[in-house]
Parts: C-alpha cells; structure tokens; sequence
C-alpha cells in the first residue's frame, strides 16, 4: 500500500492528504464528556468512524440546526476507531446534538449528546480570587 501517487488511497493519506477514494461519510458513536460549561471551552473527544483531515464538527440545537462550531485541537486517525479532541464553544444552557463533516459527508445527527450548564466552581473560584486579590496583584507569585 502507497500513500502517495495513487495506490490504495486514491493519491492520499489518512492524515490530510487527500480523502481515500471511496470513503464513507464518517459516523459519530460518542461524545466524552457530555457536559460542558455554557462559557465554552470544554475539551470533549468525539468518537466515530471514517474521521479525515480537515474535520468540521457542529453543535446543533434540538431542530437541527448548527449554533456553534468546536475548535479543532488534534485528529488521531487509527484503522480501528477515529478520534478527535476538541474545545466546545460558548452556548446558553441546555441540551445539543453533534454532528461531523469531513470531505467524504456529513454524519447523521447524534441528539441529545451535549448538556450545557454553569460549572458549580466557577463561584468558588471568583470569591476564592476576590478574597486574595490585594496579595495577588502586589505579592509573589506562589505556584502550586
């Protein structure tokens, strides 16, 4: 098997050449974790098959359409399974589907996936940086 000029992949690789000939649209099985905070930034792992470079992965609302895009951090492409890793955007709270494009098509909706919700410690965490501002903005920096 050749990765380039042609061979078994239709002139491509699997890690963003060029989509293999005749491949499936991918098929998305799982997301990990199913919650994320509505300020964004939750790194979730989608879990499916047929995953190629580039890979646009959408969060849709309960009609169906797209209100927001993860970022893309990193694709591990393996025989068995795909994977990718990928930061949520910010949303309001509330329950979403996800879907994935890549060249090859669009893979069915998978609803229900993505529960939105304010994180319990962002509080603790701004009356902890309140309670310490002064130290912090004038004393030595304590790494732990």
């Amino acid at each position: 098997m050749t990765w380039g000029g042609g061979g078994a992949w239709g002139g491509g690789d699997p890690w963003g050449g060029a989509v293999p000939g005749g491949a499936a649209p991918p098929t998305l099985i799982a997301v990990d974790p199913g919650v994320a905070d509505v300020l964004g930034g939750t790194l979730a792992t989608f879990y499916g098959t047929s995953f190629y470079d580039p890979a646009l992965i959408e969060i849709v609302d309960g009609g169906g359409a797209t209100v927001g895009t993860a970022y893309y951090q990193h694709a591990k492409l393996d025989l068995r399974y795909g994977k990718i890793i990928a930061g949520l955007p910010a949303l309001p709270v509330g329950v979403y589907g996800v879907k994935v494009t890549t060249p090859a098509g669009t893979s069915p909706v998978l609803r229900g996936v993505l529960t939105y919700k304010v994180f319990a410690d962002e509080g603790k965490v701004l009356r902890t940086r309140r309670r310490y501002a002064q130290i912090w903005a004038t004393g030595e920096r304590i790494s732990v």
